[in-house]
């Protein structure tokens, strides 16, 4: 039998070429796995990936948004009563962003810097602000998950949407909590729950750090904090609810519930420290309420002199109840 005669392989340039001209994100994956130097063709330009992934989803949101004017503009002229449940399920669902979620997992945070650049000049936005897919991990959950508090950072710099997605176990726990603290007598309503949500994420995740980042840009209302708070007690993280218990002491100055319910929970992990400063806590708002009482000079009704709270310990950054979330801004 003739033998065959030898291929010669593809001049490099030309591999280059055809690096340049690949559209789509899994194409270009797939040309990595052909060969050893298609691969290192690849891995030379690391953020080609991503500048493909960017245009690819942001041509898609092109085609979107044109396919919704179609559809709105064929529902007047036919007089139709609305759009059909399957094309409107289509329009509803955002844009994914998955090469966005995998810098994040596992480069360093100049780099994700490039990347966010990369998808805010194709999409033409500064504030990557927009909605993820329940069904998908979103950018803020990849940094949760990892650790990553540098990132969340950089997100809310960027006014990222922090919605989280939750495994079918973290759902469960998720429900199990936010019942249980509408069963103690509170009523927060979703959108508080809803605020959360990315703090409770990191506390099942065991991320402390990412954790303290989400408590400290809660609005400064009191069912946010609180409830933070108790999901930090209830997760049995001891050395966090005891690390964030200044900032919610000053509410258990006027209210039994509130008092019996961080009792209640301190109680429920066993933790003498918890239970020691809600007690402390408790008496020295006692002896504010008396010293208002006995005096008539310097006090006017309901008002006393804030420094002497200041004094007992109890925190000045809580105390304007009017101040917005400075992260959390979808809704």
């Amino acid at each position: 039998m003739a033998s065959q005669p030898l291929r010669t392989a593809l001049p490099v340039e030309l591999l280059y070429r055809v690096v340049d001209q690949v559209r789509n994100p899994t194409d270009l994956a797939n040309l990595s796995c052909t060969c050893s130097t298609m691969n290192s063709i690849v891995n030379s330009k690391p953020l080609r990936l991503y500048e493909i992934d960017a245009e690819f989803h942001s041509e898609r949101l092109e085609r979107r948004m044109f396919n919704k004017r179609v559809d709105e503009h064929w529902i007047r002229q036919h007089r139709y009563g609305g759009i059909a449940p399957d094309i409107s399920k289509d329009l509803e669902r955002p844009p994914t962003v998955p090469s966005l979620v995998h810098v994040i997992r596992t480069r360093p945070l100049e780099h994700i810097k490039e990347v966010l650049q990369i998808f805010q000049t194709k999409f033409n936005r500064k504030n990557m602000n927009c909605k993820f897919s329940k069904e998908l991990t979103t950018p803020a959950e990849a940094a949760i998950r990892s650790g990553r508090v540098d990132v969340l950072r950089l997100l809310a710099e960027h006014n990222f949407d922090f919605t989280v997605n939750f495994d079918s176990l973290e759902r469960s726990n998720m429900t199990r909590l936010e019942k249980a603290y509408e069963n103690i007598g509170f009523r927060s309503g979703a959108d508080s729950f809803e605020l959360v949500r990315p703090y409770l994420l990191a506390l099942l995740c065991g991320q402390d750090e990412s954790a303290l980042f989400f408590f400290e840009n809660l609005e400064n209302l009191f069912n946010y904090k609180f409830y933070a708070w108790y999901l930090a007690v209830q997760t049995r993280n001891e050395k966090l609810a005891i690390q964030l218990f200044p900032s919610i002491k000053r509410y258990l100055v006027n209210s039994s519930a509130v008092q019996k319910a961080a009792l209640n929970s301190a109680v429920s992990i066993n933790s003498h420290e918890l239970i020691h400063s809600i007690l402390a806590a408790v008496d020295k708002g006692s002896q504010i309420e008396a010293r208002n009482d006995n005096t008539n000079e310097g006090f006017h009704g309901d008002h006393y002199d804030s420094s002497s709270d200041s004094s007992e310990g109890y925190s000045s950054d809580d105390s304007d109840d009017s101040g917005m979330t400075r992260i959390f801004a979808w809704n």
